[in-house]
Parts: C-alpha cells; sequence; structure tokens
C-alpha cells in the first residue's frame, strides 16, 4: 500500500487559491497594528491613551470634543503611515534582502523629518517626546520591512 508503487490511488488535492489583498496592504496592516500598539503603550505610560490621540486629532480639528479629537488622531495616525507604507511598497517591491531593509530605514527616517516638519499631518507621534517618537519609527522600519518579508510568503 505505498503510493509510490502505485497500489494506491493518489488523492487529490483541492488547489488553495492566492489571496486577492495586495501586499501593500498587507504591510500597511502590520505597520498600522505595529506602530499604533506602541503609541497605545506610550500613552498608557503617560496621560492615557484617549489624551493622546485626542492631542494627536486635536492639531487637525481644533476645538472638537476629546471623543471626536481622539478618533480623529487614530485615523490621522492610520493614514500617515499607509500613507509611508504604500511607498515603501512602491519602492522596495523590486527589491529583496537586506536592501529592503535598508529601504525600510531610510523611509522611516524620512517619515521622521516630515513629521518633524508637519505636524499637524503626523497626528498623535507629533505629540510625543523625540525618543518616543525615534521609537515609533525605528518600529516603523522593523514594521515594513517585516511585513513585506511576511507579504511575499503570503
Amino acid at each position: 500500500m505505498d503510493l509510490l508503487s502505485q497500489r494506491l490511488r493518489p488523492v487529490c488535492f483541492v488547489r488553495v487559491s492566492q489571496s486577492s489583498v495586495s501586499p501593500g496592504v498587507r504591510v500597511a496592516c502590520i505597520t498600522v497594528a505595529a506602530t499604533l500598539g506602541a503609541l497605545v503603550t506610550l500613552g498608557a505610560r503617560h496621560a492615557g491613551v484617549t489624551e493622546l490621540f485626542a492631542a494627536g486629532g486635536h492639531l487637525a480639528v481644533s476645538g472638537a470634543a476629546v471623543g471626536v479629537a481622539a478618533l480623529m488622531g487614530a485615523v490621522i495616525h492610520a493614514l500617515w503611515f499607509s500613507l509611508w507604507t504604500a511607498l515603501y511598497a512602491f519602492v522596495a517591491r523590486a527589491h529583496r534582502g537586506l536592501r529592503t531593509l535598508g529601504d525600510a530605514v531610510l523611509l522611516a527616517g524620512v517619515a521622521y523629518g516630515c513629521a518633524a516638519v508637519a505636524p499637524s499631518l503626523a497626528g498623535p507621534v507629533s505629540t510625543l517626546m523625540t525618543s518616543e517618537k525615534v521609537l515609533v519609527h525605528v518600529l516603523l522600519a522593523l514594521a515594513l520591512a517585516t511585513g513585506m518579508r511576511l507579504a511575499r510568503t503570503w
């Protein structure tokens, strides 16, 4: 009863279709989740998570209620880091190995610089201390490189 001796009928395996979600969207989900988790942790260590996101939301929509500003801060954060992820997916789509990590570090550095120049666009990240901003952008670089690696294997 060996399959190689053809005593058994071969089993037909059903082909599993590839996911229709683009690699850029997969990387964006990983990136936003990693940086959002960092912001939640940093916010919990300080005044609170709601206050951190509300402070970021007030940069774009001044005078809004705390809940609305916090929601806006979370949306701004997700859009800001999704934008950087889309740019990374475009730049690093043909690269492999350490070059993707280099691209991620370079892009995180550019994102850090843009957040410093235009804080209202960066949302809650711009309200953090410098060391915390660096931490979030290091996590951005790691999430971009890891997300691209995982997106290619899915």
